[in-house]
């Protein structure tokens, strides 16, 4: 188990803030038009699923950062494409409801998690939360490739209608 001193737990936690700051905006930038959100949000949450699973691998403190180091690279990659299909999902009229109910979700998720991440740890282990935790975000990352595909090609779908309809 690793015993590291609030010092090196802040430096941790900072590495997540540092890489994000310095990272998303270029990435956002660089891949919001050219790839499709699908295969971005599918990897960002496949890369979050083996930042889990490293720290089973062995117990060394360059792990611990090399997790932390994926686990922002998933942040940068799922995050702000996963708030633009919302909004993309939404019309005008009800952008509000849905970016509320995407808000609350994520709150929700930053309350049921510690409790039954605690939970598997104490009863269970770290190494059966890592497992799990991976498992976990390989079966979101295939129902989100499948759920934002689907309405990738519905959007698509809707484009052609309206420029089919504009023409006739």
């Amino acid at each position: 188990m690793y015993t590291l001193p609030e010092s090196s737990i802040g430096g941790l936690l900072a590495l997540n803030g540092f890489v994000v700051f310095l990272l998303e905006m270029i990435v956002v930038y660089l891949l919001g038009e050219r790839a499709r959100k699908a295969l971005l949000i599918m990897g960002g949450t496949l890369v979050l699923g083996l930042s889990f699973v490293l720290l089973n691998l062995t117990q060394h403190l360059n792990i611990l950062y090399m997790a932390m180091l994926l686990l922002s690279i998933a942040e940068i990659l799922a995050m702000p494409f996963m708030a633009t299909i919302t909004v993309e999902r939404s019309g005008p009229a009800n952008r509000g409801a849905y970016m509320g109910l995407y808000t609350i979700s994520y709150a929700g998720a930053h309350v049921i998690a510690p409790y039954m991440g605690t939970t598997i740890a104490a009863t269970y282990g770290f190494g059966t939360l890592w497992w799990c935790t991976g498992a976990l975000s390989v079966v979101t990352a295939a129902g989100l490739y499948f759920v934002v595909q689907h309405m990738e090609r519905e959007r698509e779908s809707k484009k052609a209608l309206a420029v089919a309809e504009a023409r006739a």
